[in-house]
C-alpha cells in the first residue's frame, strides 16, 4: 500500500510546475519548453498568451523600446501567473478526486495496518495541496511585488521628468 498514488507516473505528474517562478516566467520570456508534465502547465500559459489583444511589435514602432520590453515583461508575468493558476486548479482538482478516492477505501482496509497505511497516504495527498497552494500564493506574491516595483520605478522616472531631468528607462 506504501506506493498508492505514488508511483512514479503520480511523483511525476505533481512536478507540473518549475520549482522557480523565473523557470515559469522563461517559458514565455525566452521560450524554454518544460518537460514532462510541465507541458501542462506550458500549454495553458501558451492559451493564455494566444488570447492577448496587445501586439507589442504594432504598438511599439522601436521595438527595442525599454518601455514597450517592460510591457511585455509584465505581460508575460501576467500570463504566466494566469496559467500557473491554471493548472494548480486542474491538478489540485485532481488530487481532491484522489483523496476522496481514498477516503472511500476507508471501510475496505483489512487491518490496522491497512488503515494506518491509508490514513498516511491521505496526509501526503492532503500534504501536497497545501505545498500547491504555498506555491501558487509565493508566485502571487513574487508577480505584485514585481509589479509594485516597476510602478514605483515608473513615479520616480515621471517625477524626473517633470522636474526636467530626462529618466533612464533602463
Amino acid at each position: 500500500m506504501g506506493s498508492l498514488l505514488n508511483s512514479a507516473a503520480d511523483q511525476l505528474a505533481r512536478r507540473y510546475a518549475p520549482d522557480d517562478w523565473d523557470d515559469a516566467l522563461d517559458v514565455l520570456n525566452t521560450g524554454a519548453v518544460l518537460a514532462g508534465s510541465m507541458n501542462d502547465l506550458q500549454n495553458a500559459i501558451n492559451a493564455v498568451k494566444a488570447l492577448e489583444a496587445f501586439d507589442k511589435n504594432a504598438a511599439f514602432t522601436n521595438n527595442a523600446d525599454p518601455v514597450a520590453d517592460r510591457y511585455e515583461l509584465d505581460g508575460n508575468a501576467a500570463f504566466t501567473s494566469l496559467g500557473m493558476g491554471k493548472a494548480t486548479m486542474a491538478q489540485s482538482t485532481n488530487r481532491l478526486a484522489q483523496v476522496e478516492g481514498l477516503m472511500n477505501q476507508i471501510d475496505t482496509a483489512t487491518d490496522l495496518k491497512a488503515a494506518n497505511d491509508l490514513n498516511n497516504r491521505m496526509i501526503g495527498q492532503l500534504s501536497v495541496l497545501v505545498n500547491e497552494m504555498i506555491r501558487m500564493q509565493s508566485a502571487q506574491l513574487i508577480q505584485t511585488s514585481e509589479m509594485r516595483a516597476r510602478q514605483h520605478d515608473l513615479e520616480g522616472e515621471n517625477k524626473s521628468f517633470i522636474s526636467g531631468t530626462v529618466p533612464s528607462l533602463l
